[in-house]
């Protein structure tokens, strides 16, 4: 042991709550410098230089000799994590362009994110091998720090934005480094103070601050501001002004001036379902800029407009850009809540003669790391049966989505559109759509269109003034019920076997559940090497399954590796197999759970940030609770805890699979904070049997095979968030978790053969 195992668990917690600090943040930089789908590449970084640390220490014992090796690690933890940083925000990557420049970019990047958790890795399991019988107080150290980095990472990403964030981590590396170094070392507590004041004048120097955005230098921003979930910049262009989120999504700000040159000039394409319904009550999903709000308005509509950012909503809208838009925010008869439309309307009883969203997506990460899926709640069956039962009974849900030469989005829609009718409103379908595009607008490789959808029959007139609008406007008629023509949209309505329909497409446009929530990636399986010859902006979503695809592969090889190189290297044969598979079934099931549940706590939270928080907390403080009550177990004792230990967990998760949704649906009218109460009562549950397997598992090994579990299990846990997605996509969430019930039961049952000498 080191020195005492308070200072020690300090450290532990102190490094643990700066590595989760830097992978959530680097999660937001990365989903604005690259593309939301490459923020999952900070998962694997993290992980795999946490893992690599522990690999070192394996393979060489060179460090374990030297007392003074752990504080000198967390302090390279923390010297290398702004200078790594601040390179990575002047390398150039464009996320459309597949080369071998651009990959060699990206190979820089992953390697410089890397470095500064290959430090923190090594740093955390040499504790672990210097302190092996205090281990289970040291895991809940290390979980309870991680748990307060999730909370800490959501404020100051909030209040100092995510570039300046990991400056916070660097400091808690250093903390950590002054937590175990030996008394007497003037020298290196002096470079501590040192470094730490120049940590506190990098933000005067511009070091650290965004320069290559997707491959681009961001050019005539005149607002930044950052959140949890998003940084929201407004450029201005001449008179324009141009919101982006993540610097992808774009929404431009509704002029006052623009509002006054008439609704086909400012609305365009997304103005047709005002032309049947005046003097009515519209909901605007996401109204952005306020577009879609300002075109209700000059109809005599009154508005409720949802939308999730706050920035957009308070400082932009209803502040800055107040005066620019006329106040459009705080107009008499305009209602904007901030929220997820889809969970606000799942608790409100309003109905509605018209639900209108156009285009909205974000394509911004908002996890941990984690692929992101959060977006595509709006367009789920479960969805379009709330839009459905919202509407009036001669209400109008209107829909802009990118239109290509081989359909794929829009079509997508009306399958979203018809599954729900079959389930609430069947019957004939035909003269229930209207769907036409505008040529006049290109934008990689699509243009926009929109489609309107009835629960009744359109009438006559009503199909004869949209009809009017389009001739006149110039626009391509792609459904219309007296449509003689065949195209892909006319063969769907008219199918008779939809499912024989999919199936014969060249693309995947079966709808999503919330089960299976990948409205956006629209590729099949056999299809997914070809996404680079796909349209531009299709290309945005389903890059992130060749990304996925790619990783898999990566993470396999390194996790077979791990696994086998103890084998080898020490030649243990029968037992490591066993050990080795231990931990690489935990590793793998845990990420799967956690990943799962996230998502699944998004719909019932109503904002990804909350589900992250909420999830990742209860979980994490649970299993740091769990592995806090094993550390009395006695080695005698150790086969037999870890027996009882993974039945009560296998019966905790399958009764988590069946019973919360029941749980979810009992809560989900109630205020945010009870919700979350409400949700982190069974993950706390849960946790308390997670964090239990882990340091049972560690103490049953020698010195020198600490680190090596610790490496697979984190290398396992990669595989694991990658392995959830692929799952998910093919059989749903549910079965996701069900797959972790099993690698549970084979971890026990390896255990069994592994600690038969115990």
């Amino acid at each position: 042991m080191l020195q005492n195992p308070g200072r020690i668990a300090v450290a532990i917690a102190s490094c643990s709550c700066a590595v989760l600090l830097t992978e959530i943040t680097l999660t937001r930089i990365f989903s604005v410098t690259l593309m939301y789908h490459y923020a999952f590449l900070v998962l694997s970084i993290t992980l795999f230089g946490l893992g690599s640390g522990g690999i070192f220490h394996f393979v060489s014992d060179t460090l374990r000799k030297d007392p003074a090796t752990p504080a000198r690690l967390a302090f390279l933890a923390g010297a290398t994590l702004p200078l790594c940083l601040g390179a990575i925000l002047r390398l150039p990557f464009s996320p459309q362009v597949l080369s071998l420049s651009n990959m060699g970019v990206l190979f820089g990047i992953v390697i410089l994110a890397s470095i500064p958790f290959f430090f923190a890795g090594a740093f955390i399991s040499l504790l672990y091998i210097f302190n092996r019988c205090t281990i289970s107080m040291l895991y809940a150290f290390d979980l309870l720090g991680a748990a307060l980095g999730c909370v800490l990472a959501i404020y100051l990403i909030s209040v100092i934005g995510a570039p300046l964030t990991p400056l916070a981590a660097s400091v808690l590396f250093i903390l950590s480094a002054l937590s175990v170094a030996k008394t007497g070392q003037r020298l290196f507590q002096v470079s501590c103070v040192a470094l730490m004041l120049i940590i506190a004048f990098l933000p005067m120097t511009g070091w650290l601050k965004l320069r290559a955005i997707k491959g681009e230098i961001d050019a005539n921003v005149e607002f930044e501001k950052w959140n949890a979930f998003s940084r929201v910049a407004v450029s201005h262009y001449g008179d324009r002004r141009v919101i982006t989120i993540d610097s992808g999504a774009a929404t431009e700000v509704l002029s006052n001036a623009a509002r006054q040159s008439g609704l086909e000039n400012f609305a365009g394409i997304t103005r047709l379902a005002y032309l049947i319904r005046k003097n009515s009550n519209v909901l605007v999903i996401g109204p952005g800029g306020g577009r879609e709000v300002g075109a209700a308005l000059v109809t005599g509509n009154t508005v409720t407009g949802v939308e999730i950012n706050p920035i957009i909503v308070d400082d932009l809208m209803r502040g800055r850009y107040a005066d620019y838009s006329g106040h459009l925010y705080t107009s008499p008869g305009v209602r904007i809540v901030t929220a997820d439309a889809r969970s606000f309307l799942e608790r409100t009883t309003e109905q509605y003669d018209v639900i209108h969203e156009n285009a909205v997506d974000t394509w911004a990460a908002v996890s941990g790391g984690g692929f992101t899926l959060s977006e595509s709640y709006l367009y789920t069956v479960e969805a379009f049966e709330t839009y459905l039962k919202h509407l009036s009974d001669h209400g109008v849900l209107t829909i802009g989505r990118w239109i290509f030469n081989t359909p794929q989005q829009m079509i997508r829609v009306i399958a979203l559109a018809l599954e729900a009718m079959d389930r609430q409103y069947p019957g004939e379908y035909r003269r229930r759509f209207f769907l036409v595009s505008d040529p006049s607008y290109e934008q990689g490789g699509g243009i926009p269109g929109v489609i309107l959808i009835k629960k009744e029959p359109f009438t006559d007139a009503e199909l004869e003034t949209l009809r009017l609008a389009s001739r006149t406007s110039g626009y391509n008629v792609l459904y219309d019920p007296a449509l003689t023509t065949s195209n892909p949209y006319v063969d769907l309505v008219n199918s008779r076997d939809r499912r024989a329909f999919f199936g014969r497409y060249p693309l995947n446009i079966s709808p999503p559940s919330d089960d299976n929530p990948f409205f956006f990636f629209t590729l099949k399986w056999k299809d997914v090497f070809s996404v680079w010859n796909t349209p531009e902006e299709s290309r945005k979503n389903n890059a992130g399954l060749f990304l996925l695809a790619g990783a898999c592969a990566v993470m396999l090889v390194l996790t077979t590796v791990t696994f086998v190189l103890p084998v080898i290297v020490r030649q243990r044969g029968r037992i490591a197999m066993f050990a080795g598979f231990y931990f690489l079934c935990i590793g793998l099931a845990f990420m799967m759970v956690e990943t799962v549940l996230i998502q699944k706590a998004t719909l019932f939270l109503g904002h990804p940030t909350f589900s992250f928080a909420t999830v990742l907390c209860a979980l994490l403080v649970a299993a740091g609770t769990g592995s806090w009550l094993t550390r009395n177990v006695h080695t005698s004792e150790l086969k037999l805890r870890l027996s009882r230990s993974v039945i009560a967990l296998v019966s905790v998760m399958s009764a988590t699979v069946l019973l919360l949704p029941i749980w979810l649906k009992a809560g989900f009218h109630w205020p945010l904070y009870a919700r979350m109460i409400w949700l982190a009562v069974p993950l706390f549950i849960l946790g308390l049997m997670l964090g239990r397997l882990f340091p049972l598992g560690m103490r049953a090994l020698s010195d020198g095979e600490v680190p090596w579990a610790w490496a697979l299990n984190g290398s396992a846990s990669v595989l694991g968030s990658i392995v959830a997605v692929f799952a998910a996509m093919q059989s749903g969430f549910s079965a996701v978790l069900w797959l972790a019930v099993v690698l549970y039961i084979l971890a026990g049952v390896s255990a069994r053969y592994w600690m038969v000498k115990l």
